[in-house]
């Protein structure tokens, strides 16, 4: 097994850039590309420089999103083509947190420092309640590495392949905080991603060079079954399958022998996971299934977490394991699986899906239809009969996707600006203080009883006599969960949740002072913490407004004007419907950022975020045409485009009322004018925005127009979209009038003529 010549030269790329001390390097390829086979490739080629070279202590890291069962096959993976490898005396090394939920708890192994290490791991064994977390497992492994530097850390971070399970906030979360760790100490980072994203070197792998390699990763041809075959019954759709499986696929798949190319074809079946309503009628069906399956003499694997057994004819044993069942001689003609082994789990020569409705109730997950998209032919080479899988589903593509853009190569160097209020820091510390008096004071006013409420609670046989029901309380704009406590490990539990939630509410001032009363009348701090959040969450809400409202003074509204644009920017882009986006931008020839793509029309495509955006530059386009015709001159910009906002540095801070707090404006748009004037504009849809916030963020911009009146900066708020019953509403701008100083309403016209003429 060796490198095809696309794959060696990204290999190579990605290496050189290793040796030329590059910190991160983004790494993008095609699903089927070969990207494991790369990665232990590159690890290799590293090994081998340092002992040649170097002669540092190398360590690996590869942390991969999520699912328990992508770091293991990415493991088994890397175990197995150790062998093609120039240098292979490295360990691989799959690690797993356990839950502390678990009655019996074993003692927990740090991770250790070995020489030509590869240690692998998903995200999610870092997660809430896992011994890797609560035993500080990857934090003393980092502060060791860094108090050593005989060593050399090299991190692979694998965004490329995602889990099947859908990744929650707090997965987010925990998985950013893992990468940021462990970037801090690295001395090299390769991200294998879909989509790259910030200012990194991007090396890139195409379909088309793979294609120029004479090598075809995927299967190309879709044959579906009949409208009418779809409207039947589900028996009789498996049955419509099996036929079409046993009287085509494998007929043809036989054909391949006559060249000395064995497959046995696999058909898949996927099924939904089960729950207490449904679970036997569930189990009903997959009896049917596996009934029907044997009376046409067909071998099956039922490969489920909790259930794994197998049918052969004439009882011939073989493994259930999805490792036997993946190769390409396996006696499995048909294997039942949930949505999880998608993750991870290469089986090229299975070539059809089935999905019956009483078995599954979900879209397709797009890793499964990878799964038997997969070429099985040798060598990847491209073959009639191996380029085709059948699809018996309702098989829907994924609606988002993520596109990514780069900023030309003329505006690399351009910089552009970012407000920030100078002295927030002091007067937070001031309405900390503030507040925090006012927290001590409601503490011990004896009116309100929060003592003799603590001790009434403390004093209960049962911790499910005080809180032993879910309470949801409505506000404004806002429902507030409050969980059941069962029993004391758990009220600590969500004491520690909510004042990190919290942290304007219990800062650590406030914290300690209901550590202090605690202590001082012999009090339980858990108890004293949630009768006060349970029973005065509102008084503490006004106290805390209060403070904000008494104790902001005037505020320095800085405009820093040498800030780089990011180089790279990723968004997601809805297809199940008209995507938002504007086309042949070729025609502005100063738009900032070009769509990451091998084809050279599509560079040109801006997808945008929402209806007004879309809106805005259609009527924004328009409107420049129109004005051009009638004065007959050319108007110029010197840039023009629709700026990142996750991550940016083009951001204004101001004043949330609602928060209480100081937030970040992000600018959507940023036009430059020959004159050199930046115009930057927020946009906000006629029948969707929150008055008040618009109204803080139009008072910050005020402030900031008024402090800076020298400065080549336009900051605006554009209104866009249609009104409440569909009608198409003007296009206008809320423009700062320097003469009066205050907000104007201004025509979409009037915009242009003040900016651009």
């Amino acid at each position: 097994m060796i490198l095809t010549n696309s794959q060696e030269n990204a290999v190579n790329n990605i290496f050189n850039e290793y040796k030329s001390k590059t910190k991160v390097v983004s790494f993008k390829a095609p699903t089927g590309s070969g990207k494991t086979f790369m990665a232990a490739n590159i690890i290799s080629k590293i090994m081998l420089e340092n002992q040649m070279n170097e002669k540092k202590k190398l360590f690996f890291v590869i942390a991969t999103l999520s699912d328990a069962d992508l770091p293991r096959a990415f493991a088994k993976k890397m175990e197995y083509y150790k062998k093609f490898l120039p240098f292979k005396n490295f360990e691989v090394e799959h690690r797993v947190s356990p839950s502390s939920k678990n009655n019996k708890i074993e003692a927990i192994q740090p991770f250790s420092l070995e020489e030509n290490k590869v240690l692998i791991f998903g995200t999610s064994s870092f997660g809430n309640k896992k011994l890797f977390s609560e035993e500080g497992i990857l934090d003393n492994f980092i502060q060791e590495i860094k108090q050593n530097k005989e060593w050399k850390l090299i991190y692979i971070r694998d965004e490329a392949h995602k889990g099947s399970r859908k990744l929650n906030s707090t997965d987010i979360k925990v998985s950013k905080d893992i990468d940021s760790n462990i970037r801090s100490s690295s001395s090299f980072v390769l991200e294998m991603t879909a989509t790259p994203l910030g200012n990194n070197k991007i090396i890139e792998l195409k379909a088309e060079q793979m294609k120029e390699d004479g090598l075809s990763l995927l299967k190309e041809k879709a044959v579906l079954p009949n409208e009418d075959e779809f409207d039947l019954e589900d028996e009789f759709i498996l049955k419509a399958a099996i036929k079409k499986f046993k009287e085509t696929v494998k007929v043809e798949y036989k054909k391949l022998e006559e060249d000395g190319v064995y497959i046995r074809p696999a058909m898949l079946i996927q099924v939904s996971s089960t729950n207490s309503k449904n679970e036997n009628f569930f189990k009903e069906n997959i009896s049917k299934i596996i009934s029907i399956l044997e009376k046409e003499n067909l071998n099956w694997l039922k490969y489920f977490s909790d259930d794994k057994s197998s049918g052969v004819k004439n009882n011939i044993k073989v493994p259930a394991t999805l490792e036997e069942a993946s190769k390409n001689d396996s006696l499995y003609d048909v294997i039942i699986f949930k949505v999880g082994p998608a993750t991870g789990w290469d089986i090229p020569r299975a070539c059809m899906l089935v999905q019956l409705r009483n078995v599954f109730s979900e879209n397709l997950n797009i890793q499964t239809l990878g799964r038997i998209k997969r070429n099985p032919y040798p060598n990847l080479l491209k073959n009639p009969i191996t380029d085709k899988y059948y699809l018996y589903s309702n098989y829907q593509e994924s609606s988002r996707n993520l596109e990514g853009y780069k900023i030309k190569e003329k505006f690399e160097n351009k910089l552009f600006f970012q407000g920030r209020i100078k002295n927030k820091e002091n007067n937070r510390t001031i309405i900390v203080n503030h507040y925090s008096m006012l927290f001590e004071k409601m503490l011990r006013d004896e009116e309100l009883g929060i003592k003799n409420l603590c001790i009434s609670n403390m004093s209960k046989k049962s911790i499910d006599d005080i809180w032993n029901k879910e309470t949801i309380v409505s506000e404004e704009n806002l429902t507030i969960k409050y969980p059941q406590i069962k029993d004391r490990v758990n009220l600590k539990i969500n004491v520690i949740k909510t004042i990190k939630k919290n942290l304007l509410l219990y800062p650590e001032t406030v914290v300690k002072i209901i550590n202090s009363y605690a202590q001082e009348n012999n009090l339980n701090f858990d108890f004293l913490f949630y009768t006060i959040h349970r029973n005065f969450i509102d008084l503490l809400k006004n106290n805390l407004s209060n403070s904000f409202i008494v104790n902001r003074k005037m505020e320095d509204y800085i405009v820093d004007e040498k800030i780089e644009p990011q180089k790279y920017y990723k968004i997601w882009v809805d297809k199940s419907e008209n995507p938002k986006k504007i086309e042949n931008l070729e025609k502005w020839e100063n738009y900032g950022y070009e769509l990451i793509s091998g084809i050279e029309k599509e560079k040109n495509i801006q997808f945008l975020d929402s209806g007004p955006e879309e809106k805005f530059m259609k009527d924004f386009f328009n409107e420049l045409s129109t004005i051009k015709n009638y004065l007959e001159k050319e108007i110029y910009f010197n840039f023009f485009a629709k700026m990142p906002t996750f991550g940016s540095n083009l951001y204004f801070e101001y004043f949330n009322e609602k928060e209480q707090n100081y937030s970040k404006s992000y600018i959507d748009f940023l036009i430059e004018s020959q004159s050199g004037n930046l115009i930057m504009v927020e946009v906000k849809s006629y029948d969707d925005y929150d008055e008040v916030k618009t109204s803080n963020l139009l008072n910050g911009y005020e402030m900031y127009m008024k402090q800076n009146d020298d400065s080549k900066i336009e900051l605006c708020v554009c209104f866009s979209g249609r009104k409440i019953g569909n009608e198409d509403k003007e296009t206008t701008f809320k423009y700062y009038n320097r003469n009066l100083n205050k907000f104007d309403t201004i025509s979409l016209s009037d915009f242009i003529k003040k900016t651009l003429i």
